[in-house]
């Protein structure tokens, strides 16, 4: 018996959503180490990467600064209190209305 009809064995035995994973994974395979594609076409793909023009692009300072002093802050204090001063109950963290 070869690898090939080992495989389609076993596959055969599973149920539908787990042959869709090994058939994802069989994909990401033959991807993986380009499997069926020639040296011409695996070198066209290279070509066709975009290349990003970074001549319009700047580097603001405050604005990175800003997004730093927010994150920091939330690392500070994960869990800030309520309104009453009072900190939050884990019940109440995975409650608000933001969350749903």
């Amino acid at each position: 018996m070869t690898t090939a009809e080992r495989i389609y064995t076993e596959v055969k035995r599973l149920p539908e959503d787990l042959m869709d994973r090994v058939l994802d994974f069989v994909l990401f395979l033959e991807q993986r180490h380009a499997v069926g594609q020639s040296v011409q076409e695996m070198e066209r793909e290279q070509d066709e990467v975009p290349v990003l023009d970074p001549r319009g692009w700047h580097f603001d300072r405050e604005q990175a600064n800003a997004g730093s002093a927010a994150m920091a802050a939330l690392l500070a204090n994960p869990y800030p209190p309520k309104g009453d001063g009072l900190p939050m109950k884990r019940e109440e963290i995975y409650d608000r209305t933001c969350l749903r």
